[in-house]
């Protein structure tokens, strides 16, 4: 089911359909297809390979190349890490400008730079597009002490993260801060996988994930009952349509801070090259990334694994990182000073 963010228009995003679609000059074209002829191109993931980001890459992976012009071969690395930050440096400052590196982001990364100083700036990366956006929700095991928001104001919750820079960090963090809620966060996993199964030992209460986190990993749970969800961050959460939005819980600048760290559920499942590739070939790579988002040998191959696809073009992506970068430094600097943990 397609994931709207509120933030596009059915226009811009038909014309940016069209923009990517237009064809590059013949000689361009060719040239672009001698590079790739032969090549290996590199897709890093900043995680491991148990959860739903990982199974993301692995589908791109499986399907890109039949669509970039030489036909690469393309071949997944796992670079987990700092709550993704790991691999968008390594992409950034490390990784091949030639057009054989590109990578998923974990979207909460984009955040970093406004919490410290980082190696990579966020609006430098060039966006290939976005698989879906993702609705974020802070859910707990059916067997908790606390199963509602209301509970979560009573009582302590255990909830896992991968650490401090993560946005399943921050989003329980912030609640704590603004709405009143008493989670215990547990930090050092490695993935949703090592979370996930600490939920199900019974070792934490559960955690701040994506939607399509829960679905394409742990349907069973979903379809079990195994989770009772307190509150949505970003776009809706299909069949959940009543769960409550935490922006829509607060008000004023609280309001602002907490739509910061919705923006990254916006840019969803984001896929990037560094600054300095040529031309031509990122034009051919927007291009072969939209086709494949639009291929019925991909969707098929989704749509089996129970992952969305609702496709967001580059220029939105682009749009919404600028959209972070813009907010009031009063409201970043409260927002740091609420979700850095205290030394």
């Amino acid at each position: 089911m397609p994931f709207t963010t509120g933030r596009k228009t059915c226009a811009a995003a038909v014309a940016a359909a069209v923009a990517l679609c237009v064809g590059m000059l013949p000689a361009a074209a060719q040239d672009v297809a001698d590079f790739y002829r032969g090549k290996t191109v590199q897709l890093i993931i900043p995680s491991n390979m148990g959860g739903s980001v990982g199974l993301y890459g692995k589908l791109v992976t499986d399907h890109i190349g039949r669509h970039i012009p030489g036909h690469p071969t393309v071949i997944l690395i796992q670079m987990p890490g700092a709550g993704g930050l790991q691999a968008v440096e390594f992409v950034s400052q490390v990784a091949p400008k030639d057009g054989t590196v590109f990578a998923e982001i974990l979207s909460p990364s984009l955040l970093v730079p406004l919490m410290r100083n980082t190696r990579f700036e966020p609006n430098q990366l060039q966006w290939l597009g976005s698989l879906t956006a993702r609705p974020g929700v802070v859910g707990v095991w059916h067997a908790a002490r606390a199963t509602t928001l209301a509970g979560a104001r009573q009582v302590e919750l255990v909830m896992g993260s991968t650490g401090v820079g993560s946005g399943n960090y921050w989003i329980p963090t912030l609640a704590n801060a603004v709405l009143g809620t008493k989670f215990k966060l547990v930090t050092g996993y490695r993935g949703g996988a090592d979370i996930n199964l600490a939920i199900e030992r019974r070792e934490i209460d559960g955690r701040s994930n994506y939607w399509t986190g829960w679905t394409t990993v742990k349907p069973d749970w979903i379809r079990d009952k195994k989770l009772a969800f307190l509150f949505r961050t970003g776009p809706r959460a299909p069949d959940m349509p009543d769960l409550p939005s935490f922006a829509e819980l607060v008000s004023g600048e609280e309001r602002q801070m907490v739509q910061i760290l919705d923006a990254p559920d916006d840019v969803g499942v984001g896929f990037f090259m560094a600054s300095g590739i040529p031309a031509e070939r990122m034009a051919a790579l927007r291009k072969a990334f939209w086709e494949m988002m639009h291929d019925d040998k991909f969707l098929a191959e989704a749509a089996r694994l129970e992952a969305p696809i609702a496709p967001v073009p580059a220029d939105e992506l682009h749009r919404v990182v600028a959209s972070i970068y813009a907010t009031p430094p009063a409201v970043i600097e409260r927002l740091k000073q609420v979700i850095t943990p205290k030394k």
